[in-house]
């Protein structure tokens, strides 16, 4: 059996399953660990975890602490703490999680010498490396460097690291995948209603677009007058008030319900799929860089067999086969945005064919244990 170190800053963040179903369910013969600076329990627990900030105390965890936070860099004390704690497991490998967590522990990979993959999910490819003042993309080229494998998540991923300076011949396309089983409505029934449910489920920031899905919406009422049409936005973040505002200022307040956080694991969201007539991802590429790898809510969707509309951005089109698993429109183009989903909101077969061809598509192709395979050969190639 061989052994995986997994290194992430922050096991596990709540709005990061992705890191935790890829680690706790891991490919087949190798075991793994887990070495964070900070630990907050979950539903994807790991034996071993070692998390260096919990070991800290008095003024040695003061300095520590305070170094953390104003240079963001893993203090003398807690490399000791974690570099003893990973030799004592003897790994044969280590993958991080997010290029710029791998930079954070760069200390360990160059005392460890083992092999190293970093897997890149979306803003430490995009807007980091704008930061500081173009800090950020110096900071990367180094972690590619001391990298032996880079994971981008769709090909236009691999296009944004190979101009960010990455070696090509270190960059293999591996998309994740999520838990589909979990997702799964074999009962699912696409009704000719009054009504229609769109369902988004996504952070609150700029570059999931739900500016531009409110105006869909509007736009759509405003045409189909006497139809009930209801969003439900299920997510947290910077710019629900912001959101909230111009929700009003649309006159929207009796279409629009804004859920908040809701859970994979306790089947809250599981339950807004089952209810949901069409799924929405309106992504953008954000003013300050930043835009998706390949939405997880996205893949869930279709795994519970919604019909999706989504934007050409990023690694949607990885995923998403525009007329067959999905309809897919121009970034921040509204028109198109309203007029797939009247398209979709008049003809309920329509609904049902682009639903049941997205489900048979997540679970063959998106499904975590079938990229686990995938993530197994690339493992064994650094070997």
């Amino acid at each position: 059996m061989n052994k995986v170190a997994h290194g992430v800053r922050n096991y596990l963040h709540k709005g990061e399953p992705f890191i935790g179903y890829q680690i706790a369910a891991p490919p087949r013969d190798f075991a793994p660990m887990v070495f964070c600076r900070n630990y907050v329990p979950s539903h994807y627990e790991v034996d071993p975890t070692f998390s260096s900030a919990s070991q800290l105390s008095g003024v040695s965890g003061l300095i520590s602490a305070l170094q953390y936070r104003g240079l963001h860099m893993l203090s003398g004390p807690e490399l000791e703490f974690l570099l003893a704690a990973i030799h004592q497991q003897r790994p044969d490998l280590l993958h991080f999680h997010y290029a710029v967590d791998a930079g954070f522990f760069s200390a360990v990979t160059r005392a460890l010498k083992l092999p190293s993959v970093v897997s890149c999910y979306g803003y430490d490819v995009t807007s980091f490396p704008r930061r500081f003042l173009g800090y950020g993309r110096r900071f990367l080229r180094r972690v590619f460097a001391i990298s032996d494998l880079v994971l981008a998540m769709s090909p236009d991923m691999k296009q944004d690291l190979i101009k960010l300076g990455c070696d090509p011949s270190k960059i293999v396309v591996h998309y994740y995948g999520v838990e589909t089983e979990r997702f799964i409505q074999g009962s699912r029934r696409y009704e000719d209603r009054e009504d229609l449910r769109i369902l988004i489920i996504a952070s609150l920031h700029e570059y999931k677009g739900h500016i531009y899905l409110l105006q869909a919406l509007r736009a759509m009422l405003d045409r189909h007058r006497g139809r009930r049409v209801h969003l439900r936005i299920v997510g947290e973040g910077p710019l629900e008030t912001e959101l909230r505002r111009a929700a009003s200022r649309l006159q929207l307040e009796q279409y629009v319900q804004w859920v908040g956080f809701r859970d994979r694991v306790d089947g809250t969201l599981t339950t807004e799929f089952r209810d949901a007539d069409v799924y929405v991802q309106p992504s953008v590429s954000a003013q300050n860089g930043d835009k998706e790898g390949i939405p997880g809510t996205l893949v869930e969707a279709m795994a519970s067999g919604l019909p999706v509309v989504a934007t050409r951005h990023a690694g949607i089109p990885h995923v998403v086969e525009d007329g067959v698993t999905g309809l897919l429109v121009p970034e921040k183009d509204v028109e198109a945005l309203a007029s797939c989903l009247e398209r979709l909101l008049e003809a309920p077969k329509a609904r049902e064919c682009l639903g049941r061809a997205a489900a048979e598509a997540a679970n063959d192709q998106f499904d975590c244990r079938v990229r686990h395979r995938a993530l197994e050969q690339i493992y064994r190639s650094l070997l």
